[in-house]
Parts: structure tokens; sequence; C-alpha cells
């Protein structure tokens, strides 16, 4: 067992050196791993967290943005945090990020909650960069010791029993939240069924129910099923990642602001740098969000971070007077990303292993993980 002090080196050198792999070595990864197994499984498959807290959306192996995130809405134990999974495939950081952040939740159990998305499992990450990633910094073994982590991670969240928080979104085979309870981990995600919506599912405005998905193995969900899912267990706000949201955050059912898709990598597929986003629930449920400073060439103007503060409230529609912004966004609509606008790019793979590993060119759709 890994001690505080221990820990304490191994999250500062991660943080602040220059060390290969972030410090990381085989040796220290297998402890961090068999650790890690022992905290996940002594928690709940649905987590019950108390504000106020920051949340994290997709990282996608951007290590970076993980830095930036921290430094910029505060580290453990003065601020919790959650993440919404997707750590690894895409950027080439991810063992770094899921080294980290196991780390983190060995050190602080109680500050720092981790969701698992569809990449944390092994068809994924076995095919969309995460494998090669281990073999060539280290070695297969090491992406195993990982992946038998993934399988024990939570699934979902409440904050104050009001915002539920979940890597893709609802099913139709969940009718009560606490249903996520019984999961017995470790467990490997199933082609389709319940747990497969819940790391798979996205919202889709085009229709009201249920729908079939473009990923192939999973749902879309529209807002009137949303919405009553939400009354019956008594729910604000459903806070998800698992699409691209080039604003940093969106809300795919906009003008109600009951669903929020948070991405934090500042990047999708090595193209241009995009906006990424943490997001603050504050003691009184009032919701923020932060957008990460952005690496700039020299000869380009850099933005500044922005937040919007938004009143966490029962009504469809909030006046526009409520918002403060920081800096001027880039949409006419500072709540809708660019993804709201159709400007994102598709869905890079359902469940089907058909596709090759990542770098991918793909026909863009109108969803994203």
């Amino acid at each position: 067992m890994l001690t505080h002090k221990r820990l304490d080196e191994i999250i500062d050198e991660a943080m602040n050196g220059n060390s290969k792999n972030a410090g990381f070595t085989p040796e220290l990864v297998h402890q961090i791993c068999n650790d890690a197994r022992e905290e996940f499984l002594a928690e709940d498959s649905l987590l019950r967290i108390q504000a106020p807290i920051n949340i994290c959306g997709d990282l996608h192996g951007h290590f970076a943005d993980l830095i930036k995130a921290l430094k910029v809405g505060g580290t453990p134990p003065m601020h919790k945090w959650l993440f919404l999974g997707d750590y690894v495939d895409r950027g080439n950081q991810g063992l770094e990020i899921v080294c980290l952040l196991f780390s983190l939740k060995l050190r602080y159990p109680n500050q720092i909650f981790l969701l698992r998305g569809n990449h944390e499992t092994e068809e994924i990450s076995g095919n969309f960069g995460f494998l090669e990633e281990c073999r060539l910094k280290m070695n297969k073994n090491v992406w195993t010791a990982i992946d038998n982590v993934f399988d024990t991670l939570p699934i979902g969240a409440l904050i104050n029993t009001k915002i539920f928080c979940i890597h893709g979104g609802i099913s139709p085979h969940l009718k009560d939240v606490n249903q996520i309870d019984n999961f017995d981990r470790p467990i490997k995600v199933p082609k389709n069924g319940l747990l497969t919506d819940l790391l798979w599912s996205d919202p889709d405005s085009s229709h009201q129910k249920f729908g079939d998905s473009p990923r192939g193995n999973t749902v879309t969900w529209g807002p009137k099923v949303a919405n009553k899912f939400m009354t019956k267990n008594g729910l604000k706000m459903i806070v998800r990642g698992h699409q691209i949201a080039e604003a940093g955050y969106d809300y795919p059912f906009y003008p109600e602001k009951n669903v929020v898709t948070l991405f934090t990598s500042s990047s999708k597929l090595g193209k241009n740098p995009i906006d990424a986003a943490i997001m603050r629930v504050n003691p009184n449920l009032t919701v923020s969000f932060t957008i990460l400073p952005v690496e700039i060439p020299q000869n380009r103007i850099p933005r500044r971070s922005s937040a919007l503060n938004l009143p966490l409230e029962t009504k469809s529609s909030i006046s526009s007077s409520q918002y403060n912004f920081s800096a001027v966004p880039r949409s006419n609509n500072p709540r809708m990303s660019l993804s709201r606008s159709r400007r994102c790019s598709g869905s890079f793979h359902s469940l089907r292993p058909t596709l090759p590993t990542a770098p991918l060119k793909v026909r863009p759709l109108l969803n994203d993980e």
C-alpha cells in the first residue's frame, strides 16, 4: 500500500516535473493499480457527493488539459473533483492521466471521484490508441493492469441528490436512478443494455423520446423522456460528457438548460484547438463554467478564460440578464456551443470493431464522443 508521503511525491512529480512519463514506471503503475482497484471497489456504483465540487469532462489523453483544469479549478484537499470518464485514447498521454488520477484518488479518496466512460473498456481502449500508447511507453501488462481498474470504476454520481452525472446518458432500461447501485463490479461492458446505454447514449433534440443511435449499439434520447426521468427521480439537471462541445460545454436541448454536455479536451483528433471547459457546482447548486486557457501560436491573439454563472432552477427558461460573462463569446448565443450549430465533427465509432486505431479520418455525423 502506497503511503501518503509516497503519494504526495508521485503527485508532485506528475504535476510539476518534467520526468519521462510524468515519473511513472511500470513497477509504480502496477502498485498504483493494485491499490486503486481496492479503493474503487469500496465505493458504490452510484456515488452520492455533496457540493461544492468541480466537474471535468472528457480528457482523451490530453494530460496538459488535466493539469490546467486542476490548477484553474483548485487542487485537493481544498477542492473536490468529479471526472466523467474518457481519460484515454485519441491523445498520447492517457497513461499519465489515469496514473495521476488514480494517485489523487488514493491520496484524497473523499475529494476525488472518477466515473467510467465508454473508452474505459478493454475493447475500446485496445483499438483506439491506449493499448499502443502503453506498449510504446512501457508494455502490454501495464495496459492490462489499468484495464482491470477500469472494470471497477463507479458508473454514475448524484450531487446533493439533484444533479445526475453520467458519462453518456439515460436509458429506456433506467427507471430509477438507484438501479445503478445494482451493478456488481468489477464488470465488463456488454454489447448493449443498461450499462452500455449509460456509457454510450446521447441526447438528440430532433425527437422527443428514445430513438436509434448512429453509434449502432445504444440509443438517443429526447427532451420529453429526459424531463420525465428527472421528474420521477427528483432531479434538476443531467451532466454528461461523451460528445465534443467546441465551446467546452453545450445545452443539447437549448433553450432548456437542464442537460449539459461537458468537454475538457482542447483538441479533437489533433486538429486546431477547441475550448475546453470545467464546471463548478456551488453549495446552493448554482453552476458555472470556466473555459481553460488555450496555448496559441505567437502570431495569434490568445483568448481569455470565460465563466458562465447559471442558477439551477426548475424553470425551462432563464433571463439572459441573470448571466455574467467575463469574455465575449464567439457565438450570438453564449450558451450554445458550435456543436449545437451542427459544426462539430461526428461520432468516431460504435462498438463494432471495424475501424482502425487512432488517428482516424471519418465522415462527420451529428454527434461525437
